[in-house]
């Protein structure tokens, strides 16, 4: 006979949704509320932060129950509401600082939101941190930095381009899961050298392209993206 292992319950009704996350609530709360407390530093605030990850209904539930490990997923649920915490409570420093730098409110937006990317993608090393709101600015001047020798780059590509340049025959080699329609909906090789034009050399922000062009923030930085390397591999093989 084989061993069958009862299957992992689907949530049917919210009071059922909200009973299980009352029962997780307090089988896991010591373990998260002692992880979050070494980022926070602060009782109340970690006590905040925990609960928030258990708030209801944002707590996907039908995914909870069908991941390996229960814990783990709650500490990455914990994780996102700490970056959550972190975004509002330094967000107006921050925006200050690389307003200050960049002299763009848009693009200092945009600074930020790779700055707490980073974060995400590095948070057992901002645990380790003894000075969260210094982390943060680190991480923040790099980005900005990165972000400036970036647009310089591609001024230099775009200054190498010339008048004759034939932007028709452009070799385009296309990944195999990229999104033909958000690359390649409306806009021609030489509209697009305009917006990559554009953000490196006029320092025009992304938010400002994407409204000129009735395009969404997403949609225009992966056409950017995808126009910065294009340009750059043909511009690299011209040289050559």
């Amino acid at each position: 006979m084989k061993n069958l292992e009862p299957e992992k319950r689907i949530v049917g009704s919210t009071s059922q949704q909200q009973e299980i996350i009352d029962d997780l609530y307090n089988k896991h709360y010591e373990m998260l509320f002692n992880y979050a407390y070494k980022i926070l530093q602060n009782e109340d605030t970690t006590k905040k932060v925990v609960k928030e990850t258990f708030r209801f209904p944002s707590m996907n539930v039908d995914e909870l129950l069908q991941s390996e490990n229960e814990a783990d997923w709650l500490i990455k649920a914990l994780q996102r509401s700490i970056i959550g915490y972190l975004y509002d409570e330094h967000y107006k420093m921050l925006f200050n600082f690389a307003c200050s730098i960049l002299q763009n409110e848009d693009t200092a937006k945009e600074v930020i939101q790779e700055t707490f990317r980073v974060a995400c993608e590095n948070i057992e090393k901002l645990m380790q941190s003894k000075n969260i709101a210094g982390w943060l600015v680190n991480t923040l001047h790099f980005t900005i930095k990165r972000f400036k020798r970036q647009k310089q780059t591609m001024s230099k590509y775009i200054a190498r381009v010339p008048d004759d340049f034939d932007f028709e025959n452009i070799v385009d080699e296309r990944l195999p899961d990229e999104d033909v329609k958000i690359l390649y909906s409306d806009l021609a090789q030489h509209k697009d050298f305009d917006l990559l034009k554009e953000y490196a050399v006029d320092d025009k922000s992304i938010k400002e392209i994407a409204e000129k062009r009735n395009l969404s923030i997403d949609a225009c930085t992966q056409k950017l993206s995808r126009i910065k390397k294009v340009f750059r591999d043909t511009i690299n093989k011209n040289n050559k």
